[in-house]
């Protein structure tokens, strides 16, 4: 159990720091790609402003702040890489090109991307040429031409990348060495939760045992009493609290060892005739209280566990579906093959569960009835006994509710021998 939990921490803790990360690192990388876009377009809204030239020297406006905005100086021309295409409107045709600053492209290769530009019918927007990258901006100059202004961006993409490259390694570098770490103190992190319920088994345990003592006394003072001066309605609901307490205490006992053993015996259980000796228990008790039972169970469906818990797991649901049931009502009892499942299907009608907050019914102690009428017997603890017995199978337990109908399904792993298993991983493997 420990090292189930430890595992579990370790996870947790990872999964979320590996979220926080992520979400560090994409928005930094978007925030550097949009800074990255405003600037490439600034500049190129600049050229193209200023017929087809980089300004020698642009200040920035210091009454406003705005990250974005980037000083032009003189030496700016001399550090971005561009050229621009004057097209005629009427036929596409190329009337003039300056390339005075770049190097990298030809007249034939300019004409080629801004033939490539037009048919994007697209105004700007990203261009690439073999290891080239550039960033283009189609203006109209007047009623007959159009300007092209090509932006190289290669290094600024190219340093981009490096700093995502770079922080993705960073991120992964950061997560491995917490989890390097987190290994080394998780033990010491979950010990108090692992003293502590430690403490709360022990201590179900001992009182359990401590409590039997002096119940024994006053059950053998009680039939003192009886001997003396006969039975009346105060011994006999002395009697009716003492069997409840003890009931009360035997289920706590057995709860704190279910889940102390966490997991169930590996055991081929006849789960059909478990079900079948529940349901023939229960039938003649639900007829009584004037509801009609009903059953329906699939024959020679086995799992694998301990048959004790999994004949108690099949009384307290069926023992809950026969207190709970309206009266006139109907308790329904099924077991069946589903794929991959064995499940068990135990419901009866109960009106009062339209407003009922089905997520605390496995919880220890509560009650559906919040007045814990006690006409209804039980400590509350019974389904989480049977979510309990469930978790140690490695199945699932729900509950749901329709048409004033509530229903637990309990589904489990069907027992496959070792045979079966081969069959089945053959026919895997030859599909």
């Amino acid at each position: 159990m420990v090292v189930k939990l430890r595992r579990k921490f370790i996870i947790i803790a990872s999964l979320s720091l590996l979220a926080v990360i992520s979400l560090i690192l994409l928005f930094v990388n978007l925030f550097m790609f949009f800074n990255l876009q405003t600037q490439v377009d600034h500049l190129v809204n600049l050229i193209t402003e200023n017929g087809g030239e980089l300004p020698t020297e642009v200040e920035k406006d210091r009454s406003t702040w705005n990250f974005n905005d980037m000083d032009i100086t003189v030496e700016s021309k001399y550090e971005n890489r561009y050229f621009y295409v004057v097209m005629n409107q009427e036929n596409n045709t190329v009337v003039r090109i300056n390339r005075r600053h770049i190097a990298a492209v030809s007249d034939n290769q300019t004409k080629q991307f801004t033939y490539d530009i037009i048919r994007r019918h697209k105004k700007q927007g990203m261009y690439r040429s073999g290891d080239y990258i550039y960033f283009y901006k189609v203006t109209d100059l007047d009623d007959s031409q159009s300007q092209v202004v090509f932006l190289d961006i290669t290094n600024r993409m190219g340093n981009h990348e490096m700093f995502l490259q770079i922080s993705i390694m960073v991120g992964i570098l950061g997560l491995l060495v917490f989890m390097f770490l987190l290994i080394g103190v998780s033990g010491r992190a979950i010990r108090p939760m692992i003293e502590n319920e430690e403490r709360q088994k022990q201590f179900i345990t001992n009182a359990g045992h401590e409590l039997k003592t002096p119940l024994a006394v006053i059950s053998a003072n009680t039939e003192v009493i009886e001997m003396m001066n006969g039975k009346s309605e105060w011994t006999e609901s002395i009697e009716n609290q003492i069997k409840r307490l003890n009931g009360l205490v035997s289920d706590l006992i057995t709860l704190s060892k279910n889940e102390e053993a966490g997991t169930a015996m590996k055991e081929k259980v006849d789960f059909s005739a478990k079900v079948s000796e529940v349901a023939g228990d229960f039938k003649t008790i639900v007829e009584n209280q004037h509801c009609e039972f009903e059953s329906e169970i699939g024959e020679e469906l086995y799992v694998k566990g301990d048959p004790f818990q999994l004949r108690e797991l099949a009384n307290i649901l069926t023992d809950n579906a026969a207190k709970y049931c309206d009266p006139n009502g109907k308790v329904s009892v099924v077991l069946q093959s589903r794929p991959r499942w064995v499940e068990l299907r135990v419901s009866n009608t109960y009106e009062e569960g339209k407003d009922q907050d089905f997520s605390k019914f496995f919880d220890r102690f509560y009650r559906g009835d919040t007045s814990h009428n006690a006409k209804k017997s039980g400590y509350g603890i019974g389904l989480s006994m049977a979510a309990t017995i469930v978790k140690g199978h490695k199945g699932k337990l729900q509950v749901n509710y329709k048409d004033s109908v509530i229903t637990f399904v309990v589904l489990l792993m069907p027992y496959r021998s070792e045979r079966k298993k081969k069959v089945n991983e053959n026919r895997r493997e030859e599909s």
